[in-house]
Parts: C-alpha cells; structure tokens; sequence
C-alpha cells in the first residue's frame, strides 16, 4: 500500500475508527498480513466481513468489522462476540444520509448511490436519505459467511 501525502495518511488513520474498515486498512491494522491471509481469517470466522458491491459489479468490495480485527489483536484465542449492525448505525433515526452511510463503511457517496437502497420520497429533497432499515438489511445480507 503506497500512502504519499501527510494529509492522506491522516484521512487513512482517521477512516480506521470507522465501523467497517477496507482490506488494506485491516492489512495494516494485522501486520505483515495481505488479501490471501485476509481471505484466510474470513472463511475461518475469526474476523467478520461484508461483500459492499454494487449489483452490477463482477468484483467483491470487502469491508471488514474493524471490532473483529481489533478483538483478533487484543484476544487471538478468545471466540468473537457478535455485535450487530444496528449497533453500529450512527443514529436511532428512520433514515441515514447517504454521507453518513459513506463514512460509515468507508466508501464514497458515487457508490453508496449505485448500491440503489431505497429512501423517502415527497414534497422535501430527501434524495440524499436511505431508511435506515434497508441498510441494516443490506448489510445482514451482504456478510461474508464461513
């Protein structure tokens, strides 16, 4: 992974708090680990991930619970607790804005729009909204089993 500016470092750093981390992300947070040892602890149920891909794409977008790379650091022969994504939403409100959502899983908003989730519609520009309901769906559906 190549990071050259100090400001990318820092959006990099700061995007490790978010709920769901990139592989690289994990990568890092895992030392000496890659894509293959990724794979590896995914299908062994020793970190806990989610396929965020758009439905027209060929390619897995992974996101990985940054609290299973945390808890595989801190407790390697402990068993996983299950935290559950409701519990990581941002907020109790029906609807989340697509930022927020964006910031969340650690993706852009372009991509967040292409996932199609459904929002309110009516008399207010409620464009930017999904219900956060359909989210946690998503994302229930999406986890990578092992």
């Amino acid at each position: 992974m190549k990071i050259t500016s100090p400001s990318s470092q820092l959006d990099f750093l700061l995007a490790l708090f978010t709920p769901l981390i990139t592989v690289e992300q994990a990568c890092f947070l895992l030392d000496d680990c890659d894509w293959h040892k990724i794979d590896q602890l995914l299908d062994s149920g020793r970190i806990r991930g989610v396929d965020i891909r758009s439905g027209q794409a060929e390619k897995r977008c992974i996101r990985i619970y940054r609290y299973t790379v945390e808890h595989l650091i801190l407790r390697p022969s402990v068993p996983i607790f299950h935290i559950g994504i409701n519990q990581m939403m941002p907020h109790e409100r029906p609807t989340i804005l697509r930022r927020e959502l964006a910031r969340m899983i650690n993706a852009t908003e372009q991509h967040i729009s292409n996932l199609n989730l459904p929002g309110p519609r009516g008399r207010h520009d409620t464009r930017h909204r999904i219900y956060r309901d359909a989210v946690c769906e998503f994302l229930n559906e999406r986890e990578i089993k092992p």
